[in-house]
């Protein structure tokens, strides 16, 4: 059943949905702009954040094909005809699965006369016996294997609505993840919590009704926000602590009990008086100064020294995985030497460890398969003790998981993490440790596109009709992102003077 969000015929009243509720628990400040901002600050999501989240509406398909594959799809023209349509469905219990179903009740929630409509669409409604009587249960789909806070409070608004609309209920599940077989990785059972309810609902009316701007939180959970960028230009301008590296939430609070609560009190102190804050250690001491200081003077701030081993000269290296973040195997391989000599490596499932030019002149190695991938690397990297640098823990997680025995043996001690190394030595006055922000804060410059999806789309429309231009766009972000650890490696081992 498909639904669209039509006015509704209580178009006059306030309007809290799941999201709304969902989203006061998870970022007051997310909801207040939704109501108050100005939609000319409102930006794009990044091109990995919005695949990110069809990937979720792929999941939860992949789940209901599995599940129930005789699903008969409705289409309505209105959410109030969405609404009808689930009424009749659910009170007559002629549908044994209704997925998407539109619930909605209107009903007084807080101390005024307001009355405000309340809706909500489950991702799935099953009918069960429960009691001894037949019932529905609602049911809500995440492809990530933990849950969260705003999951159960969500299944209560579902609940909730049911037991308005006159609707037996039975316990609800939470469904998490995904097996081998398409099937829900784990099932959860949701127990009703009225008063949890009650109080994320109050919660939510109330950020509607102030106009009062809730503070600045970067979290996690920003990187799926319209409005991440105006939020993290408003905290570099207002000097939020939280745009120091390192700098949670706890901290935060911390730094603020103790009276330091901006970025420019945490530069004009020292590293001992920070070690009077709770949860503060030298080492994050040393550090939080220098990353105080280098946004203060907008300069990098050693706080420590590059380890001896890492002046040596060496191998710079990166991969590309289908999805970010995930321990997948790589489709693509690149390093170079400490000058930027650039070498490419590449899965084609037809090769036969065979090379090709292409029209920028780079010429890459096809492999067939990822063995032959991490063979090509070990092959040029020869036999030696020199390092391997790489950004982050990632690349080190993927050969683990993905290079034959020998070859990872071989070169795993040789793996260098440039991404620790450098925070361990400077500060930036950046908000985050990207490659793509740290090296064009160096000086590299970027050439073409840094999304590493678009570089994967490439590789794919080069898979299917061989289009080489396509394969260069793609092959031009590998070559860049090892082009930058050598940048990078190069700036560090070229500082002559720490302070």
């Amino acid at each position: 059943m498909s639904a669209g969000h039509g006015p509704s015929s209580q178009a006059q009243a306030p309007l809290v949905t799941a999201q709304m509720v969902r989203m006061a628990l998870t970022c007051e400040r997310e909801l207040w702009l939704e109501r108050y901002g100005d939609p000319a600050l409102r930006g794009t999501l990044s091109l990995a954040a919005q695949t990110l989240i069809e990937q979720g509406r792929e999941h939860e398909i992949a789940i209901q094909q599995a599940e129930f594959p005789e699903v008969e799809r409705v289409p309505v023209e209105s959410w109030e005809a969405g609404v009808a349509l689930t009424r009749h469905a659910l009170t007559t219990g002629e549908v044994a699965v209704l997925w998407h179903g539109c619930l909605e009740h209107s009903a007084p929630l807080d101390l005024t006369d307001r009355v405000f409509v309340v809706r909500g669409q489950p991702d799935c409604l099953q009918r069960v016996e429960y009691l001894g009587e037949p019932a529905y249960r609602p049911v809500e789909i995440k492809r990530r294997r933990e849950p969260e806070e705003a999951d159960w409070v969500q299944l209560d608004l579902y609940t909730w609505l049911l037991r308005q609309m006159g609707i037996a209920t039975a316990p609800g599940e939470l469904w998490l993840g995904m097996d081998d077989l398409g099937r829900p990785w784990g099932r959860l059972p949701h127990e009703y919590d009225e008063d949890r309810l009650m109080t994320a609902l109050l919660r939510t009316i109330a950020l509607l009704d102030t106009a009062q701007e809730p503070p600045i939180w970067i979290k996690q959970h920003c990187s799926f926000c319209p409005w991440q960028q105006h939020c993290h230009t408003e905290a570099s301008q207002r000097g939020q602590v939280d745009i120091l590296s390192g700098v949670g939430p706890t901290l935060r609070v911390n730094l603020e009990a103790a009276g330091l609560a901006s970025v420019t009190a945490i530069a004009a102190c020292s590293p001992d008086d920070l070690l009077q804050v709770r949860g503060i250690g030298p080492d994050t001491a040393r550090r939080l100064h220098a990353s105080a200081r280098a946004w203060v003077e907008q300069r990098p701030i050693w706080h420590g020294s590059l380890p001896t081993p890492c002046h040596r000269a060496g191998w710079m290296f990166d991969l590309e995985t289908q999805q970010a973040g995930e321990q997948n195997a790589p489709w693509c391989m690149g390093w170079c030497d400490s000058a930027g000599n650039t070498q490419i490596a590449l899965l084609a499932p037809w090769a036969n460890m065979e090379t090709l030019t292409l029209p920028d002149g780079q010429m890459i190695i096809l492999a067939p398969d990822v063995a032959s991938l991490w063979t090509a690397l070990d092959e040029a990297v020869g036999t030696g003790d020199e390092p391997i640098y790489h950004w982050s823990a990632y690349d080190r997680t993927v050969l683990r998981n993905s290079a034959p025995p020998k070859i990872r043996e071989r070169l795993a001690p040789r793996f260098v993490d440039l991404l620790t190394v450098c925070r361990n030595a400077v500060s930036l006055p950046l908000p985050g440790w990207s490659l793509k922000d740290v090296a064009p804060y160096l000086g590299f410059p970027w050439p073409g596109g840094d999304d590493w999806l678009l570089a994967y789309q490439d590789y794919c429309t080069w898979l299917e009709n061989s289009d080489v231009e396509a394969l260069a766009r793609a092959c031009a972000y590998q070559r860049a992102d090892v082009q930058a650890l050598a940048w990078v490696w190069r700036w560090l081992v070229g500082q002559k003077t720490f302070s």
